[in-house]
């Protein structure tokens, strides 16, 4: 997959938008992902807010 410079332009500007609330971005992004499949909680061992800040 290929990306534009416009679809560049509308990830960065979407991530400016998001990283005032990383924290709470990623418990969202988490639980989706744990709602959609459980078995890939075992993946992450460590704090995952702690992965917002990095």
């Amino acid at each position: 997959m290929t990306l534009s410079v416009n679809d560049k332009r509308l990830i960065q500007e979407s991530f400016g938008k998001v990283e005032p609330i990383a924290e709470q971005a990623a418990e969202i992004f988490y639980a989706k992902l744990f709602e959609y499949d459980p078995r890939l909680r075992a993946l992450f061992k460590s704090d995952l807010t702690a992965k917002a800040e990095s």
